[in-house]
């Protein structure tokens, strides 16, 4: 097994398609299990009070997982044994769940302003799925205040006892800053694991030896190997 996270997003994981996806759910989490170490749910956006969505589908609100009674609305019933499954002794180890995407700011603005109500939330995901991590895919105007809320959010994670991985494509100096403003509000323990850096899309020009390089020069970010530390992703031609 690689001691190296090799990652995937998972589009609409378990729930695309839904009663009726073109590939089965169980042969997907099978396959998921030839080699890959990390599956990564995407993508989690954050409705008003705090209710979690899997793209346009009610997850989980006010702490309770939605699960759908008419094979319409909520989420696949048979979400615990797909994730059972997936995470039942084959290359999978960590399942982590995406928050964002493009265009999508706004779930981090809700995220900050029901903060209880979203930990609550992810702590039930954490307790009925496994979940290990949330991953912050936030393409934004990367403000000060910007940073200070990433940095509060990701706090709140780590308060779950659950970690944090990044998704940047631009923008170098203001994820550094959140690496170092939460290891220095962290009582110098770094939440954050590694840096999911897109070269894809707007990403596409990124070279992660240069991001490595912003990480290593950057004072205090608890950052012990940053060459192992960035991650990159791909997009998959031909994926959906």
């Amino acid at each position: 097994m690689s001691a190296y996270p090799i990652a995937i997003y998972g589009n609409g994981l378990f729930q695309d398609g839904y009663p009726s996806p073109p590939i089965p759910y169980a042969a997907q989490a099978r396959e998921l299990n030839y080699g890959i170490t990390t599956v990564i749910l995407w993508s989690i956006h954050i409705h008003d009070g705090g209710d979690l969505y899997l793209n346009d589908t009610l997850f989980v609100s006010k702490g309770q997982i939605q699960y759908a009674t008419d094979g319409k609305s909520g989420v696949n019933p048979d979400y615990p044994a797909l994730v059972k499954l997936l995470m039942g002794g084959g290359s999978v180890r960590d399942l982590l769940v995406s928050v964002g995407a493009w265009g999508t700011t706004r779930d981090f603005t809700v995220w900050l302003a029901a903060r209880d109500a979203v930990k609550a939330n992810l702590a039930v995901r954490k307790s009925t799925f496994g979940i290990t991590g949330v991953d912050f895919d936030y393409e934004g105007d990367y403000t000060d205040d910007d940073q200070k809320m990433i940095v509060t959010l990701t706090l709140d994670v780590g308060s779950l006892g659950l970690y944090a991985t990044y998704c940047p494509y631009t923008a170098t100096s203001f994820w550094t800053g959140c690496l170092a403003d939460v290891y220095a509000q962290n009582n110098q323990t770094q939440i954050v694991k590694w840096m999911n850096l897109q070269c894809y899309a707007g990403g596409s020009g990124n070279s992660p030896t240069q991001w490595a390089q912003a990480v290593q020069q950057t004072p205090d970010t608890g950052v012990a190997d940053p060459y192992a530390f960035i991650v990159p992703g791909y997009a998959v031609e031909g994926a959906e």
